[in-house]
Order: C-alpha cells, then structure tokens, then sequence
C-alpha cells in the first residue's frame, strides 16, 4: 500500500486517505516544498562553499561524535559497504562517509523523529535498490540537533540500518547529556569555590545557581529562562561569559538595581586614600558620559573590571542596554566568531533551534567589554574593524546583515603600541578604539590602600581579627606584580592557614612569597626584597638594631651579617 501511494504521491494525485506513515507522507510533501523531484539526480537546492564551512564549523562537535561512532563501525567488513550521511535540523548535508559514488544524496529531509520507512517510502526513483534508516539525532532537551542516514545497497537490510542507526544517534545524545551535566557541575562548583555574587546559567541561560544575596527574591528560580526573568524588571545586569579550557560553559549575571544607579556614582572598588588613584578616578568619571570608545591598559589583577563598570554604570546606556563581556584570551579562536557574532537558527550543536545573536548584539543598546583584545588573532580584528566601522553585525550562516548600536571599551594587558609595532595588532583597528586610553595605577603605587583592602576582606569573610596593620606593614614591603588579585589570594591564604592567631612577620612574608612568580623565583628577587625589607625595618626603628632584629624576628647577629652583605650601612 505504501508503494502505491508513493507512486500516486509521484503522480501528483489525490491520495485520499493515506496509507503511509504520516510523517513519512509529510517529509514527501517537505521535500515536494523544497522542489527535490524523485527523478532528479541532484537536489533543487546547494549551499555555497562558505555556506556550507560555517554549517560545518558550527556544527563541529555534533559532526566529530557522529564520525568517532562512524569510524568505529567501519571497521567491520560488513559495513564498509554502507554510506553514513549526516545533516543539520534544516537537512542540510554536514558530513558523509561510505561509498558516496553510488548514492546522491537529497537536499532536504523532514523527519523530526525516528522513522521506521521502507527504502521505497524514503529514497528517490535513483535510489530505491538500497535498504536504509535515518534516526533523529536530539539533545539531552530533545531538541532536534540533526538526522542520520545510515544506507546499504542491499534489499531487505532494513532492520540492521534501523539498529545501526538508532545506536549512534542514542551514543551522540548520550554523550552531550553527559557533557551537559558535567558543565553544569563546573558552574556549581565554580559558584561554592568563588563565593560569587552572580546569578550563574548554563549556556541556554537556564538559571543553576542564585547567590545567597537573592535567594529570598520569589522572581528568581532555579531552572528559570534568566532573559525572561529580567524582562520588564528594573534592573539591570552586566553578563560574564564563563570558561573551562578556553571553551564556554555558561553566564554569569551581576545585578544592578537601576533606581539606586540613578541616586549615586556607582564605583564597586574600594574608597580609595591615595589622591593619584582618586585623581585617575576623576578622569573615568569624566570619560563615562561619552559613547567614545575607550581602551583600558593595565597589569594584570589591577581592577580592570570594576573600571569598565564604572564607564557602563555613569553612562546614560545602563538604563537602556546591558554591559556584556567578552574575554578574547578565554576562548578558542574557533569559537570566539560564533561567540561574538551569532549564528543563525539552529546552526550550533547543543543550543536552541532559535540560534545565538552574539556578544555583540546582546550588547546592542549597550556597552560591549573585549577583555585581552590583544589576544584576538588578525582575522578576527579585521572582522570586528568592519562591525565598528558598519555598524552591522552578520551572524554567521545569516543572509543579511543586523544593525547594532554600542558603547566599545577593550582592555588589554599589553601595550597595543608596541603589538603594532611588532605586526600583530591592526593600525586601522588601534585608531578606532584607542581613542581615549585609561591607565590603571599597579596596587604598588597606592600602599595607602592596603588598610581599605584588608578591611574590605574582612567583612566580606565575616573575619574577626585584631591584627590588619601587622598585615599592611609586611605587605607595603612587596611588589604585588599581580596586584589586587595576588593581594586577595594572599590574604585568603592568610585567613585559612591563621584563622584566629596572629602569625609571625615571617610566617606572613612565607605566605606572600608562596604565590609570588618573579620576586620568589630569583635568588636575586629574593635578596633584592630582603634588603628592602631590612632597610624599611630600619628606618622605622631609627637604625636601632636590637629594635629592628626584633621586629625582622631575627638575631642580632644575623642581622649584622644580612647588613654586611647588603652593604647597608647605620
């Protein structure tokens, strides 16, 4: 009877009531759509080469299980003779594997599940002396990622394809469930480790943890759409993108209420008593209300970040557009496009069917933050030099181009001068976003400032102790090349290994040193640090040497013998 209807459906007739699997019958009236007649030899419609690398691209992981399972099958004699044809959700071709030269392959499939269909139902007039079974390939939502086609040229092999075809796409499905949940473990455990104050989702922006801070908020659920939750509220976020070996794994979201950013300079660092500091504040201050784009420069660990919020949250977008961040140093080259520009509808392995619009245009209305920009290879600074010159993003696998409208600050641990002078950055690009550079001061020229943050530690880790100016005065003696990021770790170190007792001034200089890469790695960083140290201790105790061997916890003599080397003299 199926054979019958086909050759009716082939005819054009009016089939009446059909006989078919109805969902067979609606991937024929599909492929009539889309204008794939059963006697041609190649299908209606053909991506471009570009088209199809950017299908493959977004596809990669979704094609790489699929050929893993594959190859293995292959192996058996059997199967060598068989052709493995993978495609997206909108069945365009990604991949295929076997003896092509004897199967053209059709432009489209409409199967969303799987379908057990006699190789007349499915296959075109060129086609029908080959048994065959395609299986729906879903994720762990049961979104349709794509279709695999598993076909031999023998009659009646039916149920060998079906069963072939149904292990690898369960091994796929299987496989990025586990991947999931695993994600969804690092967030967590990223959350308990960092005591973090952000809203943390998956990469479908599903909510998996609310900070301690939140969790009397009703609006705020586990599991919840966080996009949905903000809509309509007032309030307003920066996001984060999170990483696990340079590959994303989900977003953080900090937020703001907007009625109190109206009331007050919004600043999220420490009130600060070096007048330097305060003075470069000033400057950004000054800088916030422009929509210039602005270059943040500065070590690393300096307090980047609390800079660019202060930009977003003075300026009048905050009310209007989130500040979105992007850290080109943690992810992959590979993905850093997608990432930024968004792919269309259902191109990308593991997200919705509805697509991605990007970093950029979830920054439209905004402000767009490029963390270590001089991390971004050649290829994608000529991409972006044409989105700020355009002012139109084109995700990747779209039409047409989309307008968006941001407020750029980048930021970088290198000098963007010297990287064009060396030939790898663009010039073009560094006049475009170098327009108003800020230098963060290094935490070594604002030692007023070790008091604050050592308070500030203590609060936030409801730590009770007597002792913060023996912390400064051991501190002050210190570079801090990793600045206030170094200074937090050691102050976390300090907490955990004396979380009542007052340590020693060398138990705490031993604490410090521990997490030191260049001054602690050099016999000669390690003399240069302890000649300052003795020369400090010696100028607050007036060159008193008992004094001083008392406060340095050391002997008399060994202090003489440490001045003798140094050469410093009373």
């Amino acid at each position: 009877m199926e054979n019958q209807s086909w050759k009716r459906f082939v005819a054009s007739e009016n089939l009446g009531p059909l006989r078919a699997a109805n969902k067979v019958v609606a991937s024929w009236e599909f492929c009539r759509e889309r204008q794939a007649a059963p006697f041609k030899k190649m299908p209606a419609r053909m991506l471009t080469k570009g088209q199809f690398q950017a299908r493959q691209r977004l596809h990669a992981k979704l094609v790489q299980l699929v050929r893993q399972k594959v190859s293995h099958l292959t192996e058996q004699s059997l199967w060598k003779e068989s052709v493995f044809v993978l495609t997206d959700d909108e069945g365009n071709v990604l991949w295929c594997d076997g003896k092509q030269t004897e199967l053209e392959v059709s432009g489209s499939v409409k199967l969303e599940k799987a379908v057990s269909a006699s190789q007349s139902a499915i296959k075109q007039a060129g086609q029908r002396k080959w048994s065959c079974y395609a299986t729906a390939i879903v994720d762990g939502r049961d979104d349709l990622l794509g279709v695999l086609d598993v076909s031999i040229q023998r009659a009646s092999f039916l149920p060998q394809c079906r069963a072939i075809s149904q292990l690898i796409a369960q091994c796929v499905t299987n496989q990025l469930v586990r991947e999931e949940l695993d994600k969804t473990r690092f967030l967590l455990q990223y959350a308990a480790e960092t005591l973090t104050d952000k809203v943390i989702c998956d990469e479908q922006y599903r909510i998996v943890h609310i900070p301690s801070g939140y969790r009397s908020e009703s609006w705020l659920k586990i599991g919840a759409d966080m996009p949905q939750v903000l809509s309509g509220r007032n309030i307003s976020s920066d996001m984060q993108t999170l990483y696990r070996d340079k590959q994303p794994v989900g977003i953080g979201y900090r937020l703001f209420n907007q009625e109190s950013a109206k009331e007050k300079l919004f600043y999220a660092g420490i009130s600060s008593r070096n007048q330097r500091y305060n003075e470069f504040l000033t400057q950004v201050i000054n800088v916030a209300d422009s929509d210039v784009p602005v270059h943040v420069f500065g070590e690393t660990g300096c307090g980047k970040e609390r800079i660019v919020e202060m930009l977003h949250f003075n300026h009048p977008r905050c009310q209007k557009g989130k500040l979105v961040r992007v850290n080109c140093g943690s992810v992959s080259e590979s993905l850093l496009e997608s990432e930024l520009f968004g792919y269309a509808p259902g191109a990308f392995t593991g997200a919705k069917a509805k697509g991605h619009h990007g970093k950029i245009r979830q920054a439209d209305g905004g402000t767009l933050f490029l963390d270590e920009i001089d991390s971004m290879s050649l290829r994608m600074q000529t991409a972006l030099l044409r989105v700020i010159e355009d002012k139109q993003v084109s995700p990747v696998g779209a039409v047409s181009d989309i307008s968006v409208s941001f407020r750029l600050v980048t930021a970088s641990n290198q000098d963007l001068k010297e990287l064009v002078a060396g030939g790898t950055f663009r010039e073009d690009l560094f006049y475009r976003i170098y327009i108003l550079p800020l230098l963060v001061p290094p935490l070594r020229e604002r030692p007023e400032d070790f008091q604050e943050l050592v308070d500030e530690f203590c609060r936030q880790k409801d730590w009770l102790i007597s002792w913060q100016e023996q912390i400064c005065h051991v501190s002050r003696e210190y570079e801090w090349l990793g600045n206030i990021r170094e200074f937090r770790n050691f102050l976390e170190r300090l907490r955990l290994s004396y979380p009542h007792q007052c340590p020693s001034v060398n138990q705490m200089r031993q604490l410090i040193e521990m997490g030191q890469l260049s001054v602690a790695s050099s016999e000669a960083g390690h003399d240069d640090d302890e000649k300052r140290r003795i020369m400090t201790a010696l100028q607050e105790n007036t060159y008193h040497v008992s004094q001083t061997a008392r406060a340095l916890n050391l002997s008399r003599s060994t202090l003489y013998r440490k001045m003798k080397k140094y050469a410093i003299k009373r």
